[in-house]
């Protein structure tokens, strides 16, 4: 029907907005908006976010976060793009039942952002292949294969580095080393 097909493009056209908008940012065409910034805070949005808008409830979410970090030199919004894309993929990673475990911690004049799960885990080839553009492991329709990309270019413009150790059926982590801009965010 012709209501049918209606449909079936606006569905094309959203997915289509929303393919440009991550080559948008991919291309780095969003210009950050840096800013001293408290990691802890933007981790807690994120979680809350997708802690409610997690359809599983057999994953459990542990949080692991330091006192009194440093602050970095970063736009938040990115950060938690940065957050919400690991976190996805950890929970997706996750057939039944099992945990994502978010860390942050001070690591010399870096502040580390550690993101676990005990999800399938990845093969090696997946983890030489994860951060290339378009690259996905999903179903077609169920991803872009930005999602990792994206991650990478919002770290490499924070002047920063993301690592991955996987292992087949054992479970994936992520690691992103963010630096200190100097001055903690706790409170004086």
């Amino acid at each position: 029907s012709v209501l049918r097909d209606l449909g079936h493009i606006a569905d094309a056209a959203l997915r289509g907005r929303e393919i440009v908008r991550k080559l948008l940012l991919f291309a780095r065409q969003t210009p950050a908006s840096k800013r001293p910034t408290e990691i802890n805070p933007v981790v807690e949005e994120a979680l809350f976010l997708l802690e409610a808008g997690c359809e599983n409830p057999g994953i459990r979410f542990i949080r692991e976060l330091g006192s009194g970090l440093p602050r970095i030199e970063a736009d938040p919004l990115q950060i938690r793009q940065v957050i919400t894309n690991l976190v996805i993929n950890a929970m997706q990673s996750i057939e039944t039942s099992g945990t994502v475990t978010v860390i942050t911690a001070s690591d010399g004049d870096m502040v580390a952002l550690t993101v676990s799960d005990t999800g399938a885990g990845m093969s090696e080839d997946v983890q030489r292949r994860l951060f290339d553009p378009f690259f996905t492991t999903k179903d077609v329709g169920d991803g872009t294969g930005l999602g990792l990309s994206i991650v990478q270019g919002i770290v490499a413009e924070h002047a920063g580095t993301i690592g991955v150790q996987s292992e087949h059926g054992g479970g994936s982590t992520f690691r992103v080393l963010l630096p200190a801009s100097g001055g903690t965010g706790a409170a004086p």
